[in-house]
């Protein structure tokens, strides 16, 4: 069954390493997922997340390096979940009642 919770965690750097290994942790904690990459793949990664998990997952392919990409991605968190982990330690934002974790 999907966690229908709407705590949702977003983590960047998510299509492998730490960022991937960090995701998993958060959804064995039963956060919902959104995962952010530049890497091709993340959609895959997404859902074999939901799949061992049974969280929701959102699989997003974002290049966070370009002009006004952390705004975009910041909006795009905003418009779709009520409350957001953080997983860098800039997180100065003011409303989804974000938790920031460095």
């Amino acid at each position: 069954m999907i966690n229908q919770d709407k705590s949702w965690a977003l983590v960047t750097g998510a299509g492998s390493g730490m960022g991937y290994c960090y995701a998993r942790a958060l959804a064995a904690r039963r956060y919902n997922v959104l995962l952010v990459s530049n890497q091709d793949f993340i959609v895959e990664k997404a859902e074999q997340v939901q799949k061992d998990y049974g969280v929701q997952t959102i699989g997003l392919l974002r290049d966070l390096s370009l002009p006004n990409a952390a705004e975009e991605l910041y909006a795009y968190c905003c418009s779709r979940c009520n409350y957001c982990v953080w997983t860098n330690r800039y997180c100065n934002y003011r409303c989804c009642n974000c938790y920031c974790y460095e």
